[in-house]
């Protein structure tokens, strides 16, 4: 997924397997609110982004984002729900995979999540039921794909989700 810059502007950002400090977060952030920029896809995987860097990542996220990855981070509950909060209404595709959610974060983001979605990668967490059942209330109807393995949810929240797929999901992986 590149794009030839032939404006000046990135629509693209990836690094990943880095150490991004509160630092790294505050240069990214002022690099994406530059007037004119159209980021689209941001990953940000296996950084060791924490809560707080991710609270930060939040508040800066540029409206024209469809595709987010921070999978392998350490988010946690609290960063999740920071970034699901303060999503753009662009985005599509969103990957939380592994970085220590559970039930609070998974149900606290749930109620909040895009209408526009049709990606949502979750898995390696540590949802279980509670967490899979509060996702199910909320499934974006434009779901297309699903990730969901490798955590802890059992044969209720599996239940739950399962009677809660929209017509329109082409993948899922329980």
């Amino acid at each position: 997924m590149r794009r030839e810059i032939t404006d000046g502007t990135v629509a693209n950002v990836v690094i990943t397997d880095k150490e991004i400090t509160m630092q790294g977060v505050t240069i990214l952030n002022l690099a994406m609110t530059q007037p004119g920029q159209k980021l689209e896809h941001l990953e940000l995987n296996n950084n060791n982004l924490g809560a707080n860097e991710a609270k930060a990542l939040a508040a800066c996220l540029p409206k024209s984002l469809t595709t987010l990855d921070l999978h392998g981070n350490l988010i946690g509950d609290t960063g999740a729900s920071a970034i699901v909060v303060n999503m753009p209404t662009a985005l599509s595709v969103l990957y939380l995979s592994n970085n220590g959610i559970d039930d609070d974060g998974a149900t606290s983001f749930a109620a909040v999540l895009s209408s526009t979605m049709t990606e949502l990668f979750l898995n390696g967490n540590k949802i279980g039921d509670a967490g899979a059942t509060s996702i199910a209330a909320n499934l974006p109807r434009s779901l297309k794909e699903l990730s969901m393995s490798y955590n802890k949810v059992g044969n209720v929240g599996s239940k739950a989700i399962a009677d809660a797929l929209p017509l329109t999901l082409t993948d899922f992986v329980p």
